[in-house]
């Protein structure tokens, strides 16, 4: 996560994103639900129903009061994640008068579950907004985080619309288990008023409008930083995923590129970009001081780093620390190690190339009237250099330093995130270095290789926004047929479910989609 704020207006802006832009702006405005406070209900459900049953939100009465007697309305109740960490991220809720916050929301049948999973000493869980509960068991009303502070909670039981027996029959349990239940979302109930066709057009329009704001962002880099300390950052922070963005783009600032080259010359094998990664990361210093606990070929590996990062130390004296890491609630394969491990390969051209030589190369090469056929194997070109096997490696075996050695090689760069990386880093990176003049490149066919690029794989934000635009509704869903519509979901949860401006009792993405139809055929909207 870059700190720096994104530019608006530097590039030249398509026309279906410029549209898109100003109806959305247009559209934005506060709206506050208006439901009674009453209490209810008694009875111990299971903490699975206490998740959709506050996903789904319709059937507790607002405005919620805290057990220290704080109102709080509740703007979004969060994507639920489904994995480790907390269990609905980025819910957008109001304490009292206060502004609207942006975190998470952690739920739990009785209030003592919060210190028996260990949250209380977790980091993960550090920046929790609110403890959802059924009961309260314990004798005080608030629950302390692993920074000490005292976190708000509200028992459910007290605020239900009908009985616990009458909800557990309303609700499809099994189906939001799934990912296939019949409940509608407001979004979802708009949409199904659109036909397909209509519905892929304002995906391309929110597409284009992510890829020019994309664009943007890379060309303020650029004038920062330089065309190749932009591009290196950039590679490394999209390496980061969503945990590790920052410090991999802090990783990126401590060992700029100018000097890991200078410290690689004349040999920039993986091993040794690895061992300047590694200790500019602060991992070697970990590493080194608990090297007894490591197997016999993990200290052969650590000695092996140390022996080539010693010497060079001294052009790096500013480290990461070990808490700028996030560790918990990382995919095992996606260990910001492993990823350290991979940018070994894809930097060991260095010393020979430049980075946009290394990656920009078969953009270069495509004719002015390119065939769809030289597109795709421009596509298959631009893969290439981003997929890291490194079947040789150390990690390509192992998830972990200490961990025992894998049967089977995994990649430490696969095909799936190498494409990621070619649409969300090479190609908009490549369109802000043509509209600059830093690259002699066609902006039509970088937009074209965009719009046709295939999908990729999903992730929690695009699945959660499939679900809340389609449902169990396959064949609607069949519209998001590709990576710039896939971009569209990303740009319209960014928009809507994350803007501190929306709601989603009465969020303005619907009255966005009419209004674009209607322009596109010159015709008034109609009312929503």
């Amino acid at each position: 996560m870059d700190r720096e704020p994104p530019g608006e207006d530097d590039l030249a802006s398509p026309p279906v994103a410029a549209l898109y832009r100003q109806v959305r702006d247009a559209l934005w405005q506060v709206a506050e639900p208006r439901r009674p406070y009453t209490a209810a209900a008694h009875g111990e459900p299971s903490e699975h129903f206490l998740h959709v049953l506050w996903q789904q939100q319709q059937l507790l009465r607002q405005p919620f009061r805290t057990l220290d007697g704080r109102m709080v309305t509740i703007y979004r109740p969060g994507r639920w994640s489904r994995g480790s960490g907390p269990d609905f991220l980025e819910a957008k809720l109001r304490f009292d008068g206060g502004p609207i916050q942006v975190g998470a929301v952690e739920l739990h049948v009785l209030a003592s579950d919060w210190s028996h999973h260990g949250h209380d000493r977790d980091p993960a869980y550090a920046e929790v907004l609110l403890h959802v509960i059924w009961a309260n068991d314990l004798s005080e009303s608030t629950v302390a985080t692993s920074h000490g502070t005292r976190l708000p909670q509200i028992a459910l039981s007290s605020f239900l619309e009908g009985s616990l027996a009458e909800l557990q029959e309303a609700l499809d349990v099994e189906g939001s288990l799934r990912g296939t239940s019949d409940a509608s979302t407001p979004c979802q109930r708009a949409l199904q008023e659109m036909a397909p066709d209509a519905i892929g057009r304002l995906l391309d329009m929110a597409g284009e409008e992510r890829w020019r704001q994309r664009a943007n962002r890379f060309a303020l880099k650029v004038e920062r930083r330089g065309v190749e300390q932009a591009l290196y950052e950039w590679l490394l922070e999209a390496l980061g995923f969503q945990g590790n963005r920052l410090p991999f783009w802090e990783l990126a600032r401590l060992a700029p590129i100018a000097r890991l080259r200078q410290a690689l010359v004349p040999d920039a094998t993986p091993l040794r970009i690895q061992a300047v990664l590694y200790g500019v990361a602060g991992f070697l210093r970990q590493w080194r001081a608990a090297r007894t606990s490591h197997s016999q070929e993990g200290r052969a590996y650590v000695e092996g780093l140390l022996q080539l990062w010693d010497p060079l130390a001294h052009l790096f004296p500013e480290q990461l620390g070990e808490r700028q890491w996030r560790m918990s609630g990382i995919r095992p394969a996606n260990s910001p190690q492993r990823r350290i491990a991979a940018a070994g390969y894809l930097l060991q051209g260095l010393t020979q190339h430049t980075l946009m030589d290394l990656f920009l190369t078969p953009l270069r090469e495509l004719p002015p009237a390119a065939t769809p056929a030289a597109l795709r194997h421009c596509q298959r070109d631009l893969l290439q250099p981003l997929r890291v096997t490194g079947e040789e490696d150390f990690w390509s075996h192992r998830y972990t330093l200490p961990g025992k050695r894998l049967g089977h090689a995994v990649d430490l760069l696969g095909p799936g995130r190498a494409a990621t990386l070619v649409v969300d880093v090479l190609l908009p990176a490549a369109s802000a270095l043509a509209e600059m003049g830093h690259e002699h490149l066609s902006s039509a066919l970088l937009r074209t290789l965009y719009q046709r690029h295939p999908r990729l794989p999903a992730n929690e934000i695009t699945r959660e926004m499939m679900r809340q635009f389609f449902g169990a509704d396959r064949s609607r869903a069949a519209v998001v047929n590709s990576a710039c519509r896939q971009q569209a979901l990303l740009q319209l949860y960014r928009d809507f479910c994350t803007n501190e401006q929306e709601t989603c009792q009465e969020c303005a993405l619907p009255r966005l989609a009419v209004t674009l139809e209607a322009l596109r055929h010159d015709a008034p909207p109609r009312e929503l």
